[in-house]
């Protein structure tokens, strides 16, 4: 069976996220697993109550999503470490899940930062994770956007990924490529072979955008064609390429109005 893990710290975000995770488990016959890290510290200075505590929290949040959604199997799992080390150690000894879930509660008046928990999961965790805007809820997913750098590096596993969802979901799938004159017609690039032969099942449709624009046509782009799902691929090793810098990801984090889907280098 597939498996979804909703990351939660108990926040109104995590709440969020963990409901988004149960209807996209009821969508796709997923198993959801709601995870809670516990801090090193805090277990080494934990005389047993902290942990008596946060196993009854977590298991009071299960007992409430099993009773919104009672035809999905919600489980619970406390786990010692920030979240990206208690993500690691839960797939290095159960395996990769189909996704990871988690709030995202930043926006432009509250943005995000080059640390933040949120940008380490991004960055760090090889399997797909969608961050879910505060307030928006499950729909089903009829269009993804995926905005490509058109660098083959390090891409293969997550253009894969991104193929088969879109083919297993019946997907409309969207690439925007940067283009430094868009409005050159006659100039256009194209998709780099090895990506376009990786993607053809999905029958993309390629769209060019400003590459001095890239995080406002991106965006805009999403909005107007009504978009259910952004998908980016966040570099570790590239950061001055277009695309790659962590900037651009915290740009879109700050402003997201759907769910971004984070793919990973291999």
């Amino acid at each position: 069976m597939a498996t979804i893990i909703a990351a939660t710290d108990f926040k109104s975000a995590a709440d969020n996220a963990g409901h988004y995770a149960c209807m996209l488990a009821r969508a796709i016959g997923a198993e959801v697993i709601i995870l809670h890290a516990q801090s090193i510290i805090g277990k080494l200075v934990d005389s047993g109550k902290e942990h008596a505590e946060l196993t009854s929290k977590l298991n009071a949040v299960v007992t409430k999503y099993k009773n919104y959604y009672p035809d999905v199997e919600v489980t619970p799992k406390l786990m010692t470490g920030n979240v990206v080390e208690g993500l690691n150690d839960y797939m290095k000894h159960k395996g990769e899940p189909t996704f990871i879930v988690v709030g995202n509660n930043f926006n432009n008046e509250h943005p995000s930062f080059m640390d933040t928990r949120l940008l380490q999961v991004f960055k760090n965790l090889y399997c797909p994770v969608i961050a879910v805007p505060t307030g928006k809820t499950f729909e089903t997913i009829k269009k993804i956007c995926f905005a490509f750098d058109n660098h083959m590096s390090g891409a293969r596993a997550g253009l894969k990924r991104l193929r088969n969802l879109c083919v297993d979901h019946n997907i409309e799938l969207h690439i925007l490529i940067g283009m430094s004159d868009v409005h050159n017609r006659d100039n256009l690039p194209e998709m780099h072979p090895e990506a376009h032969e990786i993607l053809n099942d999905a029958n993309p449709k390629l769209h060019f955008i400003r590459k001095d624009h890239l995080n406002e046509d991106i965006k805009s782009y999403a909005e107007k064609n009504h978009m259910g799902m952004l998908a980016i691929l966040p570099r570790a090793h590239y950061g001055l390429s277009a695309l790659v810098h962590k900037s651009h990801t915290q740009y879109m984090l700050n402003h997201a109005f759907l769910p971004i889907l984070a793919l990973h280098e291999e």
